[in-house]
């Protein structure tokens, strides 16, 4: 699971468009709950969200890549998660 959603290049080109914060975390973690604790410490409430939207869009678009699906641009995906998450906020 770490690899399809932090290391794989398909997601890191994801995490290239997402927040700083994001983009300079390291990419040697052992497993999910490994990045997900050491993003919890980097990042805001805020940010965490997004994280989670963008990891998300990220298992999403595996997923589709899987079942023969197009692939969606990253900088698609990340406006996707960011408009996911509005939507929620607004909800």
């Amino acid at each position: 699971m770490i690899h399809a959603l932090w290391e794989c290049p398909a997601a890191q080109d994801v995490w290239a468009g997402s927040s700083t914060m994001m983009q300079k975390c390291a990419t040697n973690f052992h497993d999910f709950m490994q990045l997900f604790e050491a993003l919890m410490n980097r990042l805001d409430a805020a940010g965490l969200e997004l994280f989670v939207v963008q990891a998300w869009t990220v298992w999403n678009q595996r997923n589709a890549m899987v079942h023969g699906r197009q692939i969606k641009n990253p900088c698609w995906l990340n406006r996707r998660a960011t408009d996911y998450l509005d939507e929620y906020r607004k909800a």
